[in-house]
């Protein structure tokens, strides 16, 4: 009984390879024919079709915005910076003043940035977002962990408790809340809080 049921199974699958192949063979033959009925039951459907495409781009919008980024970015990498090089010869002050108003806006951002550039420049491993930064002053009650300063008194800055040049990462476990004169008077050294 078995083996009469797995030939039919057997047989039910190679008809359906069979049709699939003729009809991809037909649609390759008759390209017109395959648009003619597309363009029907498009209109016949059109608002179903629409439904579906709209509800499949929402849930896949970041496949769909990585997709474009990779096929465009490479296709157009050298002409896009190019352009860029122009734009910004040709407004030089406007873009200095975008970026400085970029600055003050999103200052945290912005000093964050310029950390993880040093850190890939130094080849150091880890990342940490501003989400974890800020939950870490507020851990530390937006003190300094030496002069025991607040903000808005003073700017604190992400220190590394081991620093960079002597193989300590970026991980948010490495990093202390330090106003800049205590995190300028540490240094490269390592040593706990309030050794200072």
């Amino acid at each position: 009984m078995e083996r009469s049921s797995i030939a039919r199974v057997s047989r039910l699958n190679n008809r359906i390879m069979e049709k699939k192949l003729y009809d991809r063979q037909w649609r390759l033959n008759n390209p017109g024919k395959v648009k003619e009925y597309r363009r029907l039951d498009y209109l016949k459907h059109k608002d179903r079709i629409k439904k579906q495409a709209k509800e499949w781009k929402e849930k896949n919008r970041e496949k769909i915005l990585l997709y474009w980024r990779k096929k465009h970015y490479e296709k157009s990498k050298e002409s896009e910076r190019e352009r860029m090089k122009i734009w910004y010869l040709n407004n030089r002050q406007k873009a200095l003043e975008r970026g400085e108003r970029y600055r003050i806006n999103h200052m945290v951002a912005a000093r964050l940035r310029a950390m993880r550039y040093r850190v890939r420049k130094m080849g150091a491993e880890g990342i940490f977002t501003i989400d974890e930064w800020e939950d870490l002053k507020m851990k530390h009650g937006y003190a300094c962990v030496d002069c025991f300063r607040k903000e808005p008194e003073i700017k604190l800055e992400a220190d590394h408790e081991i620093p960079l040049i002597k193989n300590g990462t970026n991980y948010i476990g490495n990093i202390k809340p330090r106003c800049r004169s205590c995190n300028a008077r540490k240094g490269a050294k390592i040593f706990s809080s309030n050794n200072v």
